[in-house]
Parts: C-alpha cells; sequence; structure tokens
C-alpha cells in the first residue's frame, strides 16, 4: 500500500494560490488540521484525504505518490 506524501497538500495548495485557511473552509476541516497534515503530524483518514483531493481539484492517488493528470 502506498504512504500519504503530506507534502503533496501543501504544494498543491499553493499551486492554486491557496492559504490554510481557505483549504480549511473549502474541505470542511479545521486549519489546525490541515497545518498538522501538512507537516506530516497528523495522518489523515480516508474521508479526510477525500474532502482535501475535492477541495484542491486533485485525485486522491496524487496524495499517495502516484501519478494522475493533476500531477
Amino acid at each position: 500500500m502506498d504512504e500519504f506524501i503530506p507534502e503533496r497538500v501543501g504544494a498543491r495548495r499553493k499551486e492554486l494560490c491557496m492559504t490554510q485557511k481557505e483549504l480549511a473552509e473549502k474541505s470542511g476541516l479545521s486549519a489546525v488540521t490541515v497545518s498538522l497534515m501538512e507537516k506530516g503530524k497528523k495522518e489523515p483518514r480516508a474521508g479526510t484525504i477525500s474532502k482535501i483531493a475535492a477541495a484542491l481539484g486533485a485525485d486522491i492517488g496524487y496524495f499517495f505518490g502516484r501519478r494522475t493528470n493533476n500531477s
């Protein structure tokens, strides 16, 4: 099974010129959760990854190192 790559959350967010607060609001998560997830200090659950992926317009696989049309 592939491992979640937290740096990809911040990288995609920055590509979209989005702040952590904006991502939190768009995904329905707290800004603290987004921050901890980006730093690799909080392992997100599948539902959280789905929310982040939707908010960032990315395939879930992107956050696990799989090449997609969004990467």
